[in-house]
């Protein structure tokens, strides 16, 4: 199966937007490639797919990505070449999981107007519990839940004992339950609340069920390729120790807010889905008082995100700025982060420090003291943030002495 994927991968660009029938990439994509999936359904599988995929501006979201790069919410037709493969699948209960909301809206949306993938395949965690199904892929897995930090306990806890789980039990364990074959996209570097189930769990569970792994090698998101986002989380971590450009690739340091929003909108005139995002080190005062603003940058104002569902498409993101729940899922051409004081630098011991005081995410305050969890946590938000970015990131950074730190390793 791994060398049907390569195949399709080192061939399906050469072919133009269409996959010809007559060609072996087509007798790949839609008849070798399913029924080896077909032959691994003999017995229960369970398979973790570790990194940060991405997929350019034409994917919507990884694994269908790595069949059709030319998919995406904004051309659904190319959706045809995975619509192409149910014929040979037909039969099986399959159903991907998205656990956040806005993506899993977004992605509901697009399935509707596609041939051959139904609506119903696109779930929440908490919809699969009275069926079983043959697959369950699960796109974003450090996003399922545990019994943590929770607005719905008890639903969670309804499900865990329709499913004979103990109170512990979490989402990862309901999919387990619901399902006879697993595919799970996870990256730990991209979970941002307590609720998420843990590193330590996913762990646990490979430890337990020992399911296949492989290792992401090559991400499709970004131009700057696997190198950048190493570089950012190496910024983030402390353990960059020299500056690197990234041809073809705009980064950028601003020290003016709204020059840097400015420029995004105009970047998003010309390019369109170009969006500002932040870190939570903002009060969402607008929340409840629509007239208010959220940011004042030298007496230029901004809200937050007026939609949670779908911002990133909405007709007002573009002046607004969007919060990680908004944006994660989604490949943006331009991205402009707002890094906050939710985290600084401390010169004296040359590290990244959070500030608690800063940071207005009151789910994910939720730790139980635990620091390095909040820590892991609000670096996962920027991490996330800025790695969005398809084309190029640009980034305001409100602590001076994180500025210098950046300086370092991105021009202004």
């Amino acid at each position: 199966m791994k060398k049907s994927f390569q195949f399709i991968l080192d061939t399906y660009d050469s072919l133009g937007l269409r996959v010809d029938s007559s060609t072996k990439t087509y007798r790949e994509l839609v008849h070798n490639l399913p029924n080896e999936i077909k032959s691994l359904l003999q017995n229960r599988s369970d398979l973790i797919v570790k990194g940060s995929m991405g997929a350019t501006n034409r994917a919507s979201y990884p694994w269908i990505s790595i069949l059709n790069r030319n998919v995406t919410v904004t051309t659904q037709e190319y959706f045809a070449s995975i619509a192409s493969m149910s014929e040979t699948l037909k039969g099986l209960k399959i159903g991907l999981i998205v656990p956040m909301q806005a993506l899993r809206k977004t992605l509901s949306r697009v399935a509707s107007k596609v041939k051959n993938i139904e609506k119903s395949m696109i779930l929440k965690p908490t919809e699969i519990a009275s069926t079983h199904y043959d697959i369950l892929i699960v796109d974003e897995a450090h996003r399922l839940h545990r019994r943590k930090a929770l607005s719905q306990y008890p639903v969670h806890d309804r499900i865990n004992k329709q499913l004979g789980l103990g109170v512990e039990g979490t989402e990862l364990d309901w999919i387990r339950a619901c399902s006879d074959h697993q595919i799970l996209f996870y990256d730990h570097m991209q979970s941002v609340r307590p609720c998420d189930v843990s590193q330590e769990d996913f762990e646990t569970f490979i430890q337990n069920n020992h399911p296949s792994q492989y290792a992401l090698t090559t991400q499709f998101r970004c131009k700057a390729g696997d190198d950048y986002i190493r570089y950012i989380g190496d910024i983030l971590s402390g353990s960059c120790t020299s500056k690197r450009s990234f041809e073809g690739y705009d980064l950028k340091l601003f020290k003016d807010p709204n020059q840097m929003i400015e420029l995004i909108k105009s970047k998003d005139e010309e390019l369109g889905l170009c969006r500002t995002v932040a870190g939570y080190a903002w009060r969402w005062v607008s929340k409840t008082k629509k007239e208010s603003f959220d940011f004042d940058f030298d007496g230029k104002q901004y809200r937050w995100n007026t939609k949670l569902v779908d911002w990133v498409n909405s007709p007002g993101a573009k002046d607004e700025i969007g919060c990680i729940h908004t944006i994660q899922g989604y490949d943006l051409n331009y991205v402009g982060v707002i890094v906050g004081k939710d985290i600084r630098y401390n010169e004296a011991l040359r590290r990244i420090e959070i500030d608690k005081s800063s940071y207005h995410d009151h789910i994910g305050l939720t730790v139980d003291g635990d620091m390095n969890l909040l820590k892991r946590q609000i670096l996962n938000v920027y991490f996330t943030l800025l790695t969005r970015g398809i084309c190029g990131t640009y980034i305001h950074i409100c602590d001076e002495p994180l500025r210098r730190y950046f300086e370092q390793f991105v021009d202004y």
